[in-house]
């Protein structure tokens, strides 16, 4: 049997988790350290985690390169499979990866992705500022998913919430009330990416947030109605001057000199 030194502080939060929620899920920076006293190299690190595994009575799935691993407890009867079912397929997902470092789990029918909290909570302390880039030119195109009846968490089997991006993004995150993971259909990472707002998903959901969004939708809506009823080229020049008149230094006395002239002309 390898004999192998794992930091016991880790083990232990490992196991109290375990027991409470029936499963845990370990980061890239938690692995390097979980591993770090190890001796040889994959092979044996991954062979140290199964005995772990087996001893402690845990089943354990990893990442290929072991930066990333999910535990859970076999001797606990939990309310449900804790094998991850995807939200909108009758399938399972299985672990992989993001960004370097994010450790989700990935629906293998839909491309959509579910987000353990803890894990994006890890990947944002150590490597939110290192996510890879977007190709040149990228232009979001997430499906509309307005229509969408509400999905069931892969975790603790309740209904998601839904909480819209808004910034130009016309799509939902789903959260779950009960455990804090995220479920992001394809392509809705990279849609968030492009605005910088995948190292805020955690915002998204609160009130203020909410009401900004909203807040805008309506100000789209009002804006689809003055381009209708103004005409498209009319629109684009008035939209154009009132942006210059936001950002001049005199612009109360310009706008009392436009109103005080318009008065005029009315009567």
């Amino acid at each position: 049997m390898v004999n192998f030194k794992f930091p016991s502080d880790l083990l232990y939060r490992v196991l109290e988790a375990v027991e409470e929620k029936g499963f845990f899920v370990l980061g890239e920076n938690e692995m390097q350290r979980l591993l770090s006293r190890i001796e040889g190299g994959h092979a044996e690190r991954r062979q140290a985690l199964e005995e772990f595994a087996q001893l402690s009575g845990l089943k354990m799935e990893t990442t290929p390169n072991l930066n990333a691993a999910r535990f859970e407890n076999l001797r606990v009867a939990k309310p449900m499979n804790l094998t991850l079912h995807s939200p909108v397929a009758d399938v399972m997902m299985h672990l992989s990866e993001i960004e370097p470092g994010l450790c989700v789990y990935t629906c293998p029918q839909s491309g959509g992705v579910w987000i353990p909290l803890q894990s994006y909570l890890d990947w944002k302390e150590h490597h939110g500022h290192d996510a890879s880039e977007l190709p040149p030119g990228y232009v979001p195109t997430p499906a509309d998913d307005s229509k969408r009846r509400a999905l069931i968490c892969p975790e603790s089997g309740y209904l998601l919430m839904r909480y819209r991006v808004g910034h130009g993004l016309h799509f939902h995150v789903e959260v779950s009330p009960k455990t804090g993971g995220i479920w992001l259909d394809r392509g809705e990472w990279e849609a968030l990416k492009s605005k910088g707002l995948h190292v805020e998903l955690n915002h998204i959901f609160t009130a203020p947030y909410q009401e900004r969004v909203r807040s805008e939708e309506r100000e789209e809506v009002l804006e689809g109605v003055f381009r209708e009823r103004i005409g498209k080229e009319d629109f684009e020049k008035v939209a154009e001057f009132r942006e210059w008149l936001r950002q001049h230094p005199k612009r109360r006395e310009i706008r009392c000199y436009v109103f005080h002239d318009l008065k005029y002309e009315g009567e």
